[in-house]
């Protein structure tokens, strides 16, 4: 039998009067109950002071919310649902896409590592995660647009398929907050730079640039696919700043997925 609970507070799990990190915790493991198929132990006024988001379900957004307005609450600091649920939205989002395995849909490994940084020009940060910090390990770039985790594709050069994976060393280079990464990668003398942009939830290739010094002899340029001179490539090299792009976090500055470090990335980001 769940906890009696009389006319709800919201966020007041326990009806005790307070908006503890209990309330949160009986959130969650409600919610884990019910997802597991072994039915509610809430009673009609508990759901409704547990779902704080008003989306009539109790998840796992319900139990983060709790938890950070008893967070803001202990700070001394004056705060709402309202603002907690916009600020948190993407957040709840990342937190899930990763604790839910979603993102080995998109690249597998035994210890993948994730991060955050800011691409585009709003003020959601991308969600960045990789494999191994060795050459040929590529980046995996997420973005939140219209209330969902995307993951950005791009096209290989070589084989023409779709790939979820960009750079190498497990990084990517971007200039923050103006909407531009470069999916850089080296070869045996040959350096490529793959400029995209992020536009509705997608990556949009803006410059493909191919500089091949392979024979110093007879070094050739590229500018999507064509070639072209050395100075037409520096020219087109410095319209997209390319130089004053900065590296994504290494593999081992980033952080293990699992349900401790990622409760503690977010929350203190």
């Amino acid at each position: 039998m769940g906890i009696i609970a009389s006319a709800y507070t919201l966020g007041d799990i326990d009806d005790d009067g307070e908006i503890t990190v209990q309330d949160a915790y009986l959130t969650q493991v409600e919610y884990a109950n019910v997802s597991a198929g072994n039915g509610s132990t809430f009673m009609d006024d508990q759901k409704s002071a547990g779902d704080v988001d008003g989306d009539d379900t109790i998840t796992v957004q319900d139990a983060y919310l709790i938890q950070c307005y008893y967070a803001e609450a202990s700070a001394g600091n004056s705060t709402s649902w309202e603002s907690l649920i916009a600020k948190s939205d993407w957040r709840t989002a990342y937190t899930e896409f990763l604790e839910s395995g979603a993102y080995l849909d998109y690249m597998s490994g035994d210890d993948v590592h994730f991060s955050t940084i800011y691409i585009d020009e709003d003020d959601i940060p991308e969600l960045i995660y990789t494999w191994s910090g060795i050459h040929a390990a590529g980046a995996c770039i997420a973005t939140f647009s219209h209330n969902k985790v995307v993951v950005l594709s791009g096209t290989s050069k070589y084989l023409g398929n779709t790939v979820y994976a960009f750079g190498g060393w497990g990084q990517i280079c971007y200039l923050e907050g103006e909407n531009l990464f470069d999916s850089w990668y080296c070869n045996f003398g040959v350096a490529y730079n793959d400029v995209y942009s992020i536009s509705g939830g997608k990556a949009v290739r803006e410059v493909y640039l191919t500089s091949d010094n392979y024979y110093p002899s007879i070094q050739k340029y590229l500018i999507d696919d064509v070639e072209v001179t050395e100075a037409e490539y520096n020219e087109k090299y410095a319209e997209y700043n390319i130089s004053s792009m900065v590296w994504s976090p290494s593999y081992d500055d980033m952080y293990s997925i699992n349900s401790t470090d990622i409760a503690s990335y977010f929350n203190n980001l």
